[in-house]
C-alpha cells in the first residue's frame, strides 16, 4: 500500500506560536525501500516575516490538496515525533490527519529505549546519508537559513523518515511479537495522549485568583521576614550577589568552596542547609525563611502566574484556554516509558500545607458542571513488581495480605500501613515509633535501591526530593542524614529481605558477565533483559564499581549499571500503566460512561482521561455514572497480569476538586 512520510516545519510567532511554514512529504510503498535523497516534495507556505508564498486563490487549493492527502485514512503516514507535527498541522487548520501508523521516533524508543531518538541520530545508525542538518546549524539555524536551505532540509527530513520507517518496521518484526505489541500500543498511546491534552484541566477561576492572592502576600510576608532580619529595605533574595551577601558577610558562614572564574564564595539552595548549623539563631530564622519564600516563588511563578512564552515558544507559568489548562503529554521523553507532562508539569503540582486551603494549588483544577473527578494510583507498583521478581517471601506476604484484606472490604485505615513497616525494618526500630519524616525517608532508600541507586544516589535524591517539598523540617531531617546513615538502613533493609539482595546481586553480575568491550574508548556494554516485552537493553559501562554492602550490592556502583538493574522494573511498571490506562479508554470509547465523541471529549462534553501520570490516573465523568466508572477502574486495573497472575492493587478516590479527592 502507499504510504507517506510528512514532515512539518515551524517558526515561533510574535506570540510564542507555533507557525506552519513548510511540509515535506515523501511516497514509498511497502516492500519498496526508497533511497532518503528521492521522491520528496517540499510545499513552502510562509515567508520567514509570517506572509503567504501564494497568493489567496493558490493557498486554498493547496491546503485543499494537503487537507485531502492528509485527511485520506487509505494512505498511510510516517512521521518523526508525529505528536509535534500533528499539534502544528491541527493548529495551521490541516487537520485531521487520518492513518498516522507509525512514527519512527516511537518505533526506536519500543526498540532501544536508552539510546537518542532524534533524526540525526536514526539517519547515521540505519542510513548511508550525508549529515545533511549541518548545513542549517552553520547558517545559524532555520530562521536564518535561505529559503532554497531550508526547503532542501525539509526534503531529506521527510525523505530520511520514509527510509527509517522500512529499516525500523522489519527490525520490530525481527524483534518479535513482544515488541510489536509494545509498539503498537505506543502508538496508541501517543493518540490518547493528545486527545487528553486537547480536553484539558478544567481550572476554577475563583479559586486561582485566592491563591495567587495567597502566595503573592505569602511571599511579600517572607520578604519583610528577610528584611528585618538583615536590617535591609533593599534586599532583593533573587541576587546571588545580595543572598552571598548576607550569609558569608552579615552572618559568618564558613566558606566550603569558590567560584573558578570569580573565586567567589559558592552558594546555592541545596548548600544553606549545610551551612545553617554553622549560623547562629538569626541566620538560621534568615535561612529558613529564605527557603520557604524560594519553594513559594517556585509554586508561583510556576502554577499561578499567567503564562507567556518566551522567543523559542516554551511556556512560563499556565495558559488557560476554553476554561482548562491543556497539559502536552507524553511517553516518549523517558527511557524508563513512563508518562510525563508539561506546561504545566502536573505530576509536581503541590498539595499545600495541611489546614491552609488556599495553599492548596491543586485545588483551582475542578471538574466541569456535572461531572467529577475519579482518581487511582497504584499501590506501591514498582515494589510489587521488584518483589515478584526477586520472590522475596516476606514482601510477597505483606502484600498478600493487603490484597486479601482489600478485597474483603477493609478501608485504608485499618489496613497496615506497608510503607511504616518497611520503615520500622530500614531503621530498625518498632513500628510504632516511625515518623513520617521517617517514613518518608525510608521509602526514598527503598525505591532507590530497587530502582538500581547506590548510598550517594539515594542521599542526593533523599535531598533533592526534600527541596522540591519545600518543607524546611523535611530539608533540615535530609541534610542532617550521612552516607554511613544511608550504609546503615540498606543494611538493615537486605538483611531483613535477603532474596531482594540477591535478587540485585545476581542482576548486576549478570550484567557485568554479559558486557561487551567497546574498543578504543575504555567502556562497556553492560545488558539487561526486560521481563514481558522481552528486549534485551544495552547501557555504556564506563568503569568498576568500589566498595560494597556485604548483604546488598555495590556502594558506588557505575551508574549505567544502576539503569541496567532500573529498567526491567520500570518497564515493567509502564506497561502495566499503559495496558490499564487503554483499556480504560477502550470502554470510555465504547459507551460504558455514557455516549461519547471525539469532538465532545474535546469540549469536555462526555467522560475522558484528564491526568495519566507516574501511577495515578484521574477521570471526568458524569455524577451518576460515578460507581460505574469505580467499578471500571477497579476490573482494569486490578485484573491479574499475563503470564504471571500478578495483582496489583489501587486506590480510589472521588471529589469535585483535585486536591480534597476523598
Amino acid at each position: 500500500g502507499c504510504r507517506v512520510a510528512v514532515d512539518v516545519e515551524n517558526e515561533i510567532s510574535y506570540r510564542g506560536r507555533a507557525r506552519l511554514t513548510h511540509v515535506g512529504i515523501a511516497r514509498g510503498y511497502d516492500g519498496d525501500a526508497r533511497a532518503p535523497d528521492r521522491s520528496a516534495l517540499c510545499v513552502w507556505l510562509r515567508h520567514r516575516s509570517g506572509a503567504p508564498t501564494f497568493s489567496h486563490e493558490g493557498e486554498k487549493s493547496v491546503r485543499r490538496a494537503l487537507t485531502s492527502l492528509l485527511g485520506n485514512p487509505r494512505v498511510a503516514k510516517v512521521m518523526q515525533n508525529g505528536s509535534h507535527d500533528v499539534d502544528v498541522l491541527t493548529g495551521a487548520g490541516l487537520a485531521p490527519v487520518e492513518n498516522y501508523d507509525f512514527d519512527t521516533l516511537v518505533a526506536h524508543q519500543a526498540l532501544y529505549a536508552e539510546e537518542p531518538h532524534d533524526l540525526a541520530y536514526l539517519a547515521s545508525r540505519y542510513l548511508d546519508v550525508e549529515r545533511w542538518k549541518e548545513e542549517v546549524k552553520g547558517a545559524g539555524g532555520l530562521g536564518r537559513a535561505a529559503p532554497l536551505v531550508v526547503r532542501r532540509y525539509n526534503c531529506l527530513d521527510a525523505a530520511t523518515t520514509l527510509a527509517l520507517y522500512f529499516h525500523l518496521e522489519r527490525e520490530i518484526k525481527m524483534a518479535g511479537p513482544a515488541v510489536a505489541v509494545l509498539f503498537r500500543n505506543k502508538m496508541r498511546v501517543n493518540a490518547l495522549a493528545r486527545r487528553i491534552g486537547a480536553r484539558g484541566l478544567f481550572v476554577d477561576a475563583g479559586r486561582l485568583d485566592v491563591a495567587r492572592v495567597s502566595y503573592k502576600e505569602r511571599l511579600e510576608r517572607h520578604l519583610g521576614s528577610m528584611r528585618t532580619l538583615l536590617n535591609d529595605n533593599d534586599l532583593n533574595p533573587q541576587s546571588p550577589i545580595a543572598l552571598r551577601n548576607a550569609i558569608y558577610g552579615h552572618y559568618g558562614a564558613p566558606v566550603t568552596g569558590r567560584t573558578p572564574v570569580t573565586k567567589s564564595p559558592t552558594l546555592s539552595k541545596s548548600l544553606l542547609p549545610r551551612l545553617r548549623p554553622y549560623l547562629a539563631p538569626e541566620g538560621r530564622r534568615f535561612v529558613d525563611t529564605y527557603l520557604e519564600w524560594k519553594a513559594s516563588a517556585k509554586v508561583e511563578s510556576t502554577y499561578l502566574r499567567a503564562g507567556r512564552r518566551d522567543r523559542n515558544g516554551r511556556l512560563h507559568g499556565i495558559e488557560i484556554l476554553d476554561g482548562a489548562v491543556h497539559s502536552l503529554f507524553s511517553t516518549t521523553v523517558a527511557s524508563t516509558d513512563r508518562w510525563v507532562s508539561r506546561e504545566p508539569n502536573l505530576q509536581n503540582v503541590p498539595l499545600g500545607e495541611p489546614g491552609d486551603d488556599a495553599s492548596n494549588v491543586r485545588n483551582i483544577y475542578r471538574a466541569r458542571s456535572e461531572f467529577v473527578l475519579v482518581g487511582f494510583d497504584f499501590a506501591a507498583l514498582e515494589l510489587r513488581i521488584s518483589a515478584f521478581q526477586a520472590g522475596d517471601a516476606p514482601l510477597i506476604d505483606l502484600f498478600g495480605r493487603d490484597l486479601d484484606l482489600r478485597r474483603r472490604g477493609v478501608p485504608k485505615a485499618e489496613r497496615p500501613d506497608i510503607h511504616r513497616i518497611n520503615a520500622s525494618v530500614t531503621f530498625g526500630i518498632p513500628e510504632g515509633e516511625v515518623t513520617k519524616i521517617m517514613r518518608d525517608t525510608a521509602k526514598n532508600v527503598i525505591y532507590g535501591l530497587d530502582y538500581g541507586a547506590q548510598s550517594e544516589r539515594l542521599l542526593t535524591t533523599i535531598r533533592g526530593n526534600a527541596e522540591d517539598a519545600g518543607d524546611p523540617e523535611l530539608l533540615r531531617a535530609a541534610y542532617r542524614l550521612t552516607v554511613v546513615d544511608i550504609d546503615g538502613m540498606v543494611r538493615n533493609w537486605f538483611a531483613s529481605h535477603p532474596q531482594m539482595a540477591a535478587h540485585r546481586r545476581r542482576k548486576v553480575a549478570e550484567a557485568r558477565a554479559r558486557s561487551r568491550a567497546v574498543r578504543g574508548v575504555g567502556l562497556a556494554l553492560a545488558p539487561c533483559q526486560e521481563y514481558r516485552s522481552g528486549r534485551r537493553r544495552w547501557f555504556l559501562s564506563g568503569r568498576a564499581p568500589h566498595g560494597s554492602w556485604d548483604s546488598g550490592g555495590d556502594r558506588r556502583a557505575d551508574p549505567e549499571v544502576t539503569k541496567a538493574l532500573n529498567a526491567p522494573v520500570q518497564t515493567e511498571a509502564s506497561i502495566i500503566f499503559d495496558e490499564t490506562v487503554l483499556a480504560i479508554d477502550e470502554d470510555i470509547r465504547g459507551g460504558r460512561l455514557g455516549a461519547w465523541s471525539e469532538e465532545a471529549e474535546r469540549g469536555g462534553g462526555c467522560a475522558g482521561i484528564v491526568v495519566p501520570l507516574h501511577d495515578a490516573v484521574y477521570l471526568e465523568v458524569l455524577e451518576r455514572r460515578v460507581r460505574e466508572a469505580v467499578a471500571m477502574c477497579r476490573e482494569r486495573a486490578e485484573r491479574p497480569r499475563a503470564p504471571s497472575g500478578w495483582v496489583f492493587p489501587i486506590d480510589v478516590k472521588v471529589g469535585v476538586r483535585w486536591g480534597d479527592l476523598q
